[in-house]
């Protein structure tokens, strides 16, 4: 403000609220408003206002300005434009207030030691109820852009089914985000040991853990109000590559990053988060693909940065193996909990095909509410077995896998086709979803899967022995000396498929999902199928009582014996 010859003009604070009050200001930032504090309040009336009101951004907020950011010190000049260009792009993106300002902190930190970094202070007006946190700016178009928090990952609008994993992790991240460690109630899947942040949702390959991680990640995404970072580590994305995106997505400015300097930049981002949990601002990082990180070096820095993160940054990672037998071997033991993603069920398989044909126009172009169409869909869900990434080959849309670019199965050929197919084999993106994991197998641990592959019902320790007992090997095979080693270290094999989640177990029996029982049991030699065949046959037709289940699994194994 100046006066009538160009001087400066100091206003109290009581001119000031009445000229934003008569105005439709909602927000203010101001920079030294301990120094315009009230002045010239003589009134017995004004002399009773309580403390907190005797500053410009109080009294402010208190006269019912939405939102006031102030700052008792000015900035300097040299920091203003840092903490104006991350404050109002977030602003004008559709965060809230609260996210900005922390967006804006932070891009401040790494430039100045100093005690401006964390000066700015956020005063809010809010009514009863409406304590949360708010966009500023809330148009249509903000909304839809940030309706999903991991729509760059390539999270899906729209989600079906798995009601009781989605309940499950919810509460297991309410628990997580609460810092306690009890169970998960009624419906709990484990228990949760305290101390505890680092979940693993585990499962074979194409079983969706993905999609239920970006689904409890939407839904939960209240809880953590420093925000959500996602980071994809497909295809084996090296560390420092990832560590830079977390730090975008913190907002750290790169020209602090030195991107030679590989301990500084983490020790910047760690920085970032724990002053984060000093002000109880939980955050969530969730790692898509963590199998993909193969390399021992490349592990050994993950699991030292994720056991130094505070437990106010919560993380969840997507696995095919769960990451704390790793972290163990790489001297960085810390506690995992592990949710194993299993099968959908049919009916929820059946609504997943329905919408992603209707979101293509399949539905239309292939009658899908024909009565018939109908039944054979079902005989579908029955041969996928509930295995979503199946009904996304069928009517999602196109997808590259290995290199390879895989269209959707419905739009050139019947659904009558497919379901043949199925019978007799199983899709080519599933076959080539599958080959990606079992290549990172060692070759004892594919053999033992090709073996186990012939198994239909579950089985035990004592079968898996019987399968690779030397005296029912066939003599002068060419893998001999493979199979000999085989029956000598088969339970190092079997652990590993059980980390790679290609079998399954109960505590009691294994297990090996259908569509990765009818891709393993093919790198067999058409000889040895029928071998394995016949020594399971053998086992169920030589117990005491054999249910019958075990009469059907031995005429079955029979057939693939070739003997009917």
């Amino acid at each position: 403000f100046c006066d009538e010859v160009g001087c400066n003009r100091y206003i109290d604070t009581q001119s000031l609220r009445e000229l934003f009050i008569s105005s439709d200001v909602r927000l203010v930032v101001l920079s030294a408003c301990e120094t315009a504090t009230v002045g010239g309040e003589t009134s017995r009336r004004q002399h009773r206002t309580i403390s907190f009101d005797t500053t410009l951004a109080t009294s402010l907020v208190m006269a019912q300005v939405p939102a006031v950011i102030a700052m008792p010190f000015s900035l300097q000049d040299d920091i203003s434009p840092t903490f104006m260009f991350h404050f109002y792009e977030a602003v004008a993106q559709g965060r809230t207030l609260e996210e900005a300002l922390s967006r804006a902190r932070h891009a401040m930190l790494p430039k100045h030691h100093h005690q401006g970094w964390f000066i700015p202070v956020l005063y809010r007006h809010v009514s009863e109820g409406q304590e949360g946190p708010v966009a500023l700016i809330a148009g249509r178009d903000a909304l839809e852009e940030h309706d999903h928090p991991l729509a760059y990952l390539g999270a899906s609008a729209t989600f079906i089914g798995r009601e009781k994993e989605l309940s499950d992790l919810s509460a297991l991240l309410t628990e997580v985000a609460r810092g306690e460690g009890h169970g998960l109630g009624a419906q709990e899947h484990g228990k949760l040991r305290p101390g505890t942040h680092h979940i693993a949702l585990t499962g074979p390959a194409g079983i969706g853990k993905s999609a239920l991680a970006y689904e409890v990640i939407r839904r939960n995404r209240a809880k953590f109000s420093g925000g959500t970072i996602g980071i994809s580590l497909q295809g084996g994305k090296l560390f420092n590559e990832a560590l830079m995106d977390i730090a975008h997505q913190l907002h750290v400015s790169t020209k602090t990053l030195h991107p030679d300097d590989r301990r500084y930049r983490q020790e910047l981002v760690l920085s970032v988060l724990r002053s984060f949990a000093t002000r109880d601002l939980l955050c969530l990082l969730f790692l898509d693909s963590f199998e993909d990180v193969k390399e021992h070096s490349e592990l050994e820095l993950w699991h030292r940065f994720l056991s130094s993160l505070p437990q106010e940054v919560v993380v969840l990672v997507s696995s095919r193996s769960n990451p704390a037998a790793i972290a163990v071997v790489e001297g960085a033991s810390y506690r995992w909990y592990e949710y194993g993603v299993g099968k959908m069920s049919d009916a929820d398989l059946l609504q997943l095909i329905a919408e992603r044909a209707a979101e293509s126009g399949l539905d239309q172009r292939i009658h899908i509410d024909d009565p018939k169409q109908q039944q054979v869909l079902r005989e579908i869900c029955t041969l996928l077995d509930g295995y979503p990434l199946g009904a996304e080959l069928i009517f999602g849309a196109a997808r590259s896998i290995d290199g390879k670019v895989f269209t959707p199965e419905a739009t050139t050929r019947s659904l009558e086709e497919v379901r043949d197919e199925l019978q007799n084999s199983q899709l080519a993106g599933i076959s080539a979803v599958l080959d990606v994991a079992y290549r990172r197998l060692t070759p004892l641990t594919r053999l033992l899967l090709s073996y186990l592959a012939a198994f239909r019902l579950p089985f035990s320790r004592e079968q898996i022995i019987m399968v690779v007992a030397p005296e029912n090997q066939a003599s002068g095979s060419p893998q001999d000396d493979v199979t000999r080693e085989l029956s000598h270290n088969w339970s190092a094999a079997r652990d590993e498929l059980v980390q790679a989640s290609f079998l399954q177990f109960d505590g009691r029996v294994y297990t090996i999902h259908p569509q990765i029982r009818n891709f393993a049991h093919l790198y067999l030699p058409v000889e040895e199928r029928r071998r394995v065949h016949r020594v399971v046959a053998s086992y169920y037709r030589s117990q005491p009582q054999p249910s019958p289940e075990e009469w059907f699994a031995a005429y079955d194994h029979l057939e693939g014996a070739g003997e009917l």
